[in-house]
């Protein structure tokens, strides 16, 4: 009982000290060397995105670059944080686009995706 009550104030003293560093910031530190870092404004886009936007995929990209921008690994949020499984070198790509060209850069750009094998108007009857 009395390891629990030692363990608890450890666990929030360390929880305080990790706040007051990023206090005006919204960010951390990632695996590797790679620090997401939001100002209050993209924050506030993103919460949006993931939120109401009326494409799926994109709320998933909003929320997986949330939750590392908060401290998640982008493994973990790979296998754990979303709907479904995503590689950890996609969100990384998703981040690049993001800090790139900001929410446009979550879009699937066009071109993307399987050709049609056969132009559909050069069909002869």
């Amino acid at each position: 009982m009395i390891f629990d009550i030692l363990i608890r104030q450890v666990y929030t003293k360390k929880k305080e000290e990790t706040t007051a560093e990023f206090r005006g910031q919204r960010g951390a530190q990632m695996a590797g060397k790679r620090k997401v870092v939001l100002s209050d404004q993209q924050y506030a886009e993103l919460i949006r995105t993931r939120d109401h936007h009326s494409i799926p995929y994109l709320r998933q990209r909003a929320a997986a670059i949330i939750k590392v921008s908060e401290g998640a690994s982008m493994t973990k949020v790979g296998k754990y944080g979303l709907l479904r499984k995503v590689r950890h070198e996609t969100i990384s790509e998703w981040i690049d686009r993001y800090e790139q060209e900001g929410i446009h850069g979550l879009y699937v750009k066009e071109g993307r995706g399987r050709k049609p094998a056969f132009f559909p108007c050069a069909r002869i009857y």
